[in-house]
């Protein structure tokens, strides 16, 4: 049986096995992974040329963990549980074109 000439010859195959074990934990995707094996000058494939040799050797992409829920930390002994005591500001600009805009808002929050 004759293999097609645009076809993936097993040592490129086994390249992008080689650079899925040394970038994936940085890269996390197959179009990426294509990308980085064409700046290394490793192999030349398409993304979707990449994906399928992947998924024929069964090697995923692992998602990066979560992270913890973090704690809510206390107040500071100097606020005093009464209303008007502690303010939180907040502002927000966008710059369309030539125009400018802006949005504020105070608050008043124990």
């Amino acid at each position: 049986m004759a293999t097609p000439v645009h076809g993936l010859t097993p040592d490129e195959e086994d390249e992008i096995v080689a650079v899925f074990d040394e970038w994936a934990d940085i890269d996390r995707s197959h179009r990426k992974l294509a990308h980085r094996g064409s700046w290394l000058g490793r192999f030349w494939a398409d993304p979707s040329n990449v994906r399928r040799v992947l998924e024929r050797r069964d090697l995923r992409f692992r998602r990066p963990r979560r992270r913890g829920r973090s704690e809510r930390k206390p107040w500071p002994d100097w606020v005093e549980e009464k209303p008007n005591r502690v303010w939180i500001y907040d502002a927000t600009h966008w710059k369309a074109s030539e125009a400018a805009f802006s949005v504020g808002g105070v608050e008043s929050f124990v």
